[in-house]
């Protein structure tokens, strides 16, 4: 298998699985309220999740794995839970509802851009070096590195 068509593939791959979800967003956020809506997401998510532990056969180890995590680090985990999957998944569906779908998809594509600019004031042991600031200054123009 060729490189290109290789790219090619997990390129059209990346843009079903980000792009169907704002599609799907727009079209059920216009029936069901924001809350329902990521609730079924992660329902969801968690199905296939669990589908793909039983076909791996890594099902107990991850449940143990994550019982002992919930044990040891239940603030944590419930930090995690919230900050990174649950509000920001309620937001998105509430946005929706205000910004057109394309420039939501378009904003969150950009998260790694924003990142990378603004990691390095709130984590100053994360300095950019000059290679990592030039790709930064192209990409913001728009241009692959």
């Amino acid at each position: 298998m060729s490189g290109r068509w290789w790219n090619g593939l997990l390129g059209g791959w990346v843009a079903l699985t980000l792009g169907v979800p704002f599609l799907l967003i727009a079209i059920a956020g216009r029936a069901l309220p924001a809350d329902v809506l990521a609730c079924a997401r992660f329902g969801l998510a968690g199905l296939t999740l669990l589908a793909v532990m039983a076909a791996r056969g890594g099902g107990p180890a991850a449940v143990a794995a994550i019982s002992r995590l919930a044990r040891d680090r239940p603030v944590d985990l419930l930090l995690v839970g919230l900050c990174g999957a649950a509000v920001p998944s309620v937001l998105i569906t509430v946005g929706e509802h205000h910004v057109e779908t394309g420039l939501s998809s378009l904003l969150l594509a950009s998260t790694p851009i924003w990142i990378a600019a603004g990691g390095h004031v709130l984590l100053p042991a994360e300095r950019l070096r000059a290679a990592q600031t030039t790709c930064l200054a192209w990409r913001w123009a728009g241009r692959r590195c």
